[in-house]
């Protein structure tokens, strides 16, 4: 059902999610300004997988249909890459080997903690890591996103 809901791809189809659970004791930490995330996305075909905020302007909106994780899964399934921060959709997508980038913040997850001065996880094979490099701030791991973005979109990225 999702390949028909998002239809034809027009270009790499992006993932995103930016606000991860509002009760978890750090959440304060692993958020990021939105803005900052658009801007990096900005020119590809980007869906909003995040339920628990309205889809920004400009960005096509896939989470009426998600009503369980099966949905979820399902739409994963159908887009070449998730960016997000540190939430369980970045596991999930990881688990299935989607293509999925997470910006951590400078005292990461236990999952995203080692090796610190690696963008790979030992867990996942299809993550990288986006690292905070000084608290507050998060234009370097951004800037590399649409580095990264830009030559990924040229057919030559590895991971």
């Amino acid at each position: 059902k999702f390949a028909d809901h998002m239809g034809e791809k027009s270009g790499l189809r992006v993932g995103i999610k930016w606000v991860g659970n509002p009760l978890f004791e750090h959440e304060q930490h692993r958020r990021f300004p939105l803005k900052l995330l658009l801007n990096a996305v900005k020119g590809h075909d980007v869906w909003s997988l995040d339920i628990s905020q309205p889809c920004p302007e400009g960005v096509k909106d896939a989470t009426p249909m998600l009503q369980s994780w099966d949905d979820t899964l399902g739409a994963l399934s159908n887009i070449d890459l998730l960016i997000t921060s540190c939430t369980s959709l970045a596991h999930a997508a990881a688990a299935l080997g989607k293509e999925t980038w997470v910006l951590t913040p400078i005292m990461p997850y236990y999952t995203w903690a080692y090796p610190i001065e690696s963008n790979t996880s030992p867990w996942y094979d299809s993550v990288k890591l986006y690292r905070q490099k000084k608290f507050g701030v998060w234009d370097q791991p951004f800037a590399q996103i649409t580095k990264d973005l830009a030559t990924l979109n040229q057919g030559v990225f590895h991971g």
